[in-house]
């Protein structure tokens, strides 16, 4: 009976953590719990996250949200971004055309994987969309690295030489910063 009481209150914590809505039905479907059990679960919870950790509060609160008809997890700092946040860095990083396809394909996955967000189909279909019709630089130069490296070299006060070039000129041009 212990290990599984200990699986139904990860499972809760763990929907919780995701930024998912918890529903006193969904539980008691999945598990066969009781409705005095699922309570009791949610105040264990509630309970561990107030409590302090090596003098350090978690920061986080169980609350019932009854406008989404289940209880969520309420960080004091908001550490992931929601599905608004996720769809707006998505679409500048779309539009600025600076990456090619498979660096900005990578960034992308990374960040909907960060989302807390129940949506996260919704978020993909819409980027999926605008993905397909992305158009990489004509460079077709991966560019992570190298923005690490100038942004490395600046904060360390070294000097850069920049080599570049006009289309259709073969003279080559270097400014030192």
């Amino acid at each position: 009976m212990e290990r599984f009481k200990s699986d139904v209150l990860l499972f809760i914590y763990n929907q919780l953590k995701e930024g998912k809505v918890v529903r006193k039905s969904d539980i008691l479907d999945k598990f066969n719990i009781n409705e005095r059990s699922f309570y009791r679960y949610i105040k264990d919870i509630k309970d561990f996250v107030a409590q302090e950790s090596n003098g350090e509060l978690i920061g986080e609160e169980v609350v019932q949200d009854r406008e989404k008809g289940g209880y969520i997890l309420k960080g004091k700092h908001e550490k992931n971004l929601n599905e608004k946040e996720v769809l707006a860095i998505s679409k500048v990083l779309l539009e600025s055309r600076g990456f090619v396809n498979t660096e900005l394909k990578d960034m992308l996955d990374k960040l909907l994987e960060n989302c807390i967000s129940q949506d996260k189909d919704n978020i993909k279909r819409i980027i999926g969309n605008e993905l397909v019709n992305y158009v990489s630089p004509q460079h077709g130069k991966k560019l992570l690295n190298i923005l690490w490296q100038i942004s490395s070299a600046i904060k360390d006060r070294r000097i850069l030489d920049i080599g570049y070039s006009k289309i259709g000129i073969e003279r080559d041009s270097r400014r030192s910063f």
